[in-house]
C-alpha cells in the first residue's frame, strides 16, 4: 500500500451514499449495510462508518500504475480506460473496510474508484479513422476538452490500461484525442505529423 494513504471522511468528501451503494450491491450476499445516520437501524443491518476508508494515491494493476487526480502521487496516472475502451479520469482510489458486527465474521475489505467519463457532443466533428471500418477498435476517439460526466463508482478491476491525450484545435475549439497507451503491444502511433494533418484538414476553411 502507498505510504501517502491518508483516512478520510467519506461525508466530507461528498461520496459516502454512492459509496454505501456501491458495497450493498457488492457484499450483498455477506451482510446488509446501512447508512450510519440513519435513524433506526433495521434489525439485521450493519452500519457502514464514513471513517473507515483510506484514500490512495495510486494502486497498481498488472504492472500498471493507476492514480487519482486529487492527490500528487496520482495525478500523472489518472487518464486510464475501463471496460475496455472507454475513457475516463480517476478522481479517487478508496480502500473500504467494514468490520464486521459479530466478530466471528471477518471483516471486508475492497479497493473502488471514483471516476468521470469523458464526453462527446452533437458537435464533436468526425475523424478519419471513423471510416476505418474494416479496422478493429483502435481506441482512438475525439472527445470534449475538459468536459467530464458525472462521477461513478467502479470495481478497480475495471481498469483496463492507460490512455494518451493529445489537444487538437478544430475551428477555435480545444478537442481531447485520446489513444491507447500499451506499453507491450502498442496498438497504434498517432505522430505528431499526423495530428497536424487532421488540424489543417479541419481548419482550411477557417
Amino acid at each position: 500500500m502507498p505510504k501517502q494513504a491518508t483516512n478520510i471522511d467519506l461525508h466530507k468528501l461528498g461520496t459516502y451514499y454512492d459509496i454505501l451503494t456501491h458495497l450493498q450491491v457488492l457484499w450483498s450476499n455477506n451482510v446488509k449495510l446501512c447508512s450510519n445516520r440513519q435513524v433506526a437501524v433495521p434489525q439485521g443491518c450493519e452500519i457502514f462508518f464514513a471513517n473507515t476508508s483510506l484514500s490512495l494515491p495510486y494502486i497498481e494493476l498488472d504492472g500498471l500504475r493507476y492514480g487519482a487526480s486529487t492527490m500528487n502521487h496520482g495525478s500523472k496516472y489518472c487518464y486510464a480506460y475501463v471496460d475496455v475502451r472507454r475513457p475516463v479520469i480517476i478522481e479517487y482510489i478508496f480502500k473500504v473496510a467494514h468490520t464486521r458486527k459479530t466478530p466471528l465474521d471477518p471483516s471486508l475489505q475492497t479497493t473502488c474508484a471514483v471516476v468521470h467519463p469523458l464526453l462527446r457532443s452533437d458537435r464533436t466533428p468526425e475523424m478519419p479513422w471513423d471510416k476505418w471500418y474494416e479496422i478493429p477498435d483502435l481506441g482512438t476517439g475525439i472527445w470534449l476538452a475538459e468536459m467530464f460526466g458525472e462521477w461513478e463508482i467502479i470495481d478497480v478491476y475495471r481498469f483496463s490500461g492507460h490512455l494518451i491525450l493529445c489537444p487538437l484545435p478544430i475551428h477555435g475549439n480545444t478537442w481531447w484525442i485520446t489513444m491507447p497507451h500499451d506499453h507491450f503491444r502498442p496498438e497504434i502511433d498517432i505522430t505528431d505529423d499526423m495530428l497536424d494533418e487532421v488540424e489543417e484538414e479541419y481548419n482550411h476553411d477557417v
